[in-house]
C-alpha cells in the first residue's frame, strides 16, 4: 500500500502548530485576567472559579480556532488516499473502510485525553500559584513588540502545550503507519502470506530494536510473541528502552516509526540468507540482551 500516511501527518502538525502557538497566546490573556495585588496573585473565589474555568476557556478558543476542522481534513485526506489506493477494488475498499473507522474512533479518544491531561496540568499550575500568592510574572512575561507591549506563557506553561502538540503529531503519525499496516496484514492473511521482511531505512536515530529486527522475516505471531513472550523478554526490554511504547502489532518499533513489513515466503527468506524469527528468535534474544 502506498498512501502518503507521512505526507497527511506533515499536514496535520503544520496546522496544529498554528493553531497551538495563537492558542498560547489566548492562555496568557487568561492569566493576565487574574486580579493581582502588587505583581503577585490574589486567594480569592474570583481567581479559583477563573482558574477552574480556564480548562473549558482553552477548550472553546482551541474550537474556534479550528481544531475539530482540522481533524475532519485529517480523515478526509486519509480517505480519498484509501479510495484512490483501492482503484475501485471493493473488497479492498471494505477494508480500508473498516481500518479507517476504527482509526478515527481511537484518535478522537486519545486526542481529547491527551487534552485535558494537558489542560487539567495548566489548571493545577494556576491554582496552585493562586494559592501561594505567587508572583503573575512566574506565570507570564511581558515582551515589548513592535510599538506595544505583549506577553508569552513563561517556559514551564509553554512546555504543557508543546508537550501536547508533539504528542499529538507523534499519536497521528504513529496510528497512520499502524493503520496502513493493519490493511496490509488483512489482505496478506487473506492472500494466503505469512511471512514479512522487517523491512526499513537505517540512520543515526533510528530505535535499538529496529536496528535488531531490521531485515528478520517475521509473522504477524512472532510479533505478537515479542509483546507477550517470557522468552522474548530481552528483546521487548529493548523496545522499551526509552519508553513504554505501543503494541508491536502494528506499530512495530513504537511512537512514529517507519519501518514496514514487506511480503516474502519461507523458501525466498531461506534462499537469501536472511534470520527467520520463527527459528532464530532465542539468537535474537541473546543478541538484545547484550544491546541493553
Amino acid at each position: 500500500m502506498a498512501i502518503d500516511d507521512e505526507g497527511i501527518a506533515n499536514n496535520f502538525e503544520r496546522a496544529l502548530r498554528r493553531q497551538i502557538a495563537r492558542l498560547e497566546a489566548f492562555a496568557a490573556e487568561l492569566i493576565v485576567e487574574l486580579d493581582t495585588d502588587e505583581g503577585r496573585l490574589e486567594t480569592t473565589r474570583q481567581n479559583l472559579e477563573r482558574s477552574v474555568l480556564m480548562r473549558q476557556r482553552l477548550t472553546d478558543e482551541l474550537n474556534r480556532l479550528g481544531f475539530q476542522s482540522t481533524v475532519r481534513t485529517l480523515y478526509s485526506e486519509l480517505a480519498d488516499e484509501l479510495e484512490r489506493e483501492a482503484d475501485g477494488d471493493s473488497e479492498q475498499l471494505a477494508i480500508s473502510e473498516s481500518a479507517l473507522a476504527a482509526f478515527a474512533s481511537n484518535m478522537t479518544r486519545n486526542l481529547d485525553n491527551a487534552w485535558f491531561t494537558m489542560t487539567g496540568r495548566i489548571q493545577e499550575i494556576v491554582e496552585a500559584a493562586m494559592l501561594t500568592n505567587a508572583p503573575i510574572n512566574d506565570l507570564v512575561q511581558g515582551l515589548a513588540g513592535p510599538g506595544r507591549a505583549s506577553i508569552q506563557l513563561t517556559a514551564d506553561l509553554n512546555a504543557e502545550f508543546s508537550q501536547w502538540l508533539n504528542w499529538a503529531s507523534s499519536a497521528v503519525e504513529t496510528a497512520l503507519a499502524s493503520m496502513v499496516r493493519q490493511i496490509q496484514l488483512i489482505e496478506a492473511s487473506e492472500a494466503g502470506v505469512r511471512y514479512f521482511i522487517y523491512q526499513g531505512t537505517t540512520i543515526s536515530t533510528t530505535r535499538p530494536f529496529c536496528r535488531l529486527m531490521q531485515g528478520v522475516v517475521v509473522r504477524a505471531e512472532d510479533l505478537a510473541a515479542i509483546d507477550n513472550d517470557p522468552a522474548y523478554s530481552n528483546i521487548r526490554k529493548l523496545r522499551d528502552k526509552d519508553g513504554r511504547q505501543p503494541p508491536v502489532i502494528p506499530s512495530l518499533g513504537g511512537w512514529r516509526c517507519r519501518h514496514r513489513l514487506i511480503a516474502t515466503s519461507l523458501r525466498d527468506a531461506r534462499e537469501d540468507g536472511r534470520k527467520i524469527f520463527q527459528f532464530d528468535g532465542d539468537e535474537l534474544n541473546r543478541e538484545a540482551a547484550a544491546m541493553l
